[in-house]
Protein backbone atom coordinates (compact mmCIF):
# COMPACT_ATOMS: atom_id res chain seq x y z
CA UNK A 1 0.00 0.00 0.00
CA UNK A 2 0.73 3.33 -0.74
CA UNK A 3 1.54 6.81 1.27
CA UNK A 4 -0.32 9.46 -0.07
CA UNK A 5 0.67 13.30 0.23
CA UNK A 6 -0.69 16.24 -1.11
CA UNK A 7 2.38 18.80 -1.93
CA UNK A 8 0.24 21.58 -3.64
CA UNK A 9 -3.31 22.34 -3.92
CA UNK A 10 -4.60 25.46 -6.33
CA UNK A 11 -8.01 26.86 -6.82
CA UNK A 12 -8.81 27.23 -10.75
CA UNK A 13 -11.84 28.21 -9.50
CA UNK A 14 -14.14 27.59 -6.53
CA UNK A 15 -15.25 24.27 -7.27
CA UNK A 16 -12.29 23.41 -9.86
CA UNK A 17 -8.93 22.59 -8.35
CA UNK A 18 -5.65 20.74 -9.24
CA UNK A 19 -3.21 18.69 -6.72
CA UNK A 20 0.32 17.65 -6.98
CA UNK A 21 0.96 14.30 -5.23
CA UNK A 22 3.25 12.29 -4.02
CA UNK A 23 2.88 8.10 -4.37
CA UNK A 24 5.41 6.76 -2.40
CA UNK A 25 6.32 3.01 -0.67
CA UNK A 26 8.94 1.61 0.34
CA UNK A 27 10.84 0.87 -3.18
CA UNK A 28 9.92 4.09 -4.73
CA UNK A 29 7.84 7.08 -5.14
CA UNK A 30 6.03 9.23 -8.00
CA UNK A 31 4.47 12.71 -8.61
CA UNK A 32 0.61 12.84 -10.05
CA UNK A 33 -1.33 15.65 -10.95
CA UNK A 34 -5.18 15.15 -9.98
CA UNK A 35 -7.84 17.78 -11.74
CA UNK A 36 -11.24 18.03 -9.42
CA UNK A 37 -13.95 19.16 -11.01
CA UNK A 38 -16.51 20.35 -8.77
CA UNK A 39 -16.44 16.92 -6.48
CA UNK A 40 -18.33 14.92 -9.39
CA UNK A 41 -15.52 14.09 -11.95
CA UNK A 42 -11.58 13.48 -11.10
CA UNK A 43 -9.00 13.31 -13.68
CA UNK A 44 -5.39 11.89 -12.59
CA UNK A 45 -2.13 12.71 -15.06
CA UNK A 46 1.07 11.91 -15.43
CA UNK A 47 3.01 14.78 -15.81
CA UNK A 48 2.40 18.52 -15.28
CA UNK A 49 1.73 19.48 -19.08
CA UNK A 50 -1.14 17.06 -19.60
CA UNK A 51 -2.74 18.59 -16.75
CA UNK A 52 -2.26 21.80 -18.00
CA UNK A 53 -3.38 20.84 -21.64
CA UNK A 54 -6.59 19.50 -19.46
CA UNK A 55 -7.67 22.74 -17.79
CA UNK A 56 -7.24 24.48 -21.39
CA UNK A 57 -9.77 21.89 -23.22
CA UNK A 58 -6.47 19.98 -24.84
CA UNK A 59 -6.06 16.86 -23.63
CA UNK A 60 -8.57 14.02 -23.04
CA UNK A 61 -6.27 11.14 -21.66
CA UNK A 62 -5.60 10.31 -18.47
CA UNK A 63 -6.98 8.13 -15.39
CA UNK A 64 -11.07 9.30 -15.07
CA UNK A 65 -13.22 8.79 -11.56
CA UNK A 66 -16.54 9.73 -10.30
CA UNK A 67 -15.79 9.29 -6.79
CA UNK A 68 -13.48 10.43 -4.52
CA UNK A 69 -13.30 7.24 -2.92
CA UNK A 70 -12.19 6.26 -6.10
CA UNK A 71 -9.17 8.33 -7.24
CA UNK A 72 -8.19 7.33 -2.77
CA UNK A 73 -8.49 3.55 -3.99
CA UNK A 74 -6.48 4.00 -7.00
CA UNK A 75 -4.01 6.17 -5.52
CA UNK A 76 -3.29 3.99 -2.38
CA UNK A 77 -3.48 0.38 -4.51
CA UNK A 78 -0.98 2.26 -7.67
CA UNK A 79 1.72 0.15 -8.55
CA UNK A 80 4.71 3.21 -8.83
Amino acid sequence: MNNVKTIENNYLRPNISTETVLISNRQSSKILYLLNYKGISYRIFQTKTDLDKCVEGKYTEGWNFQHNEEVDSFLFNLHI
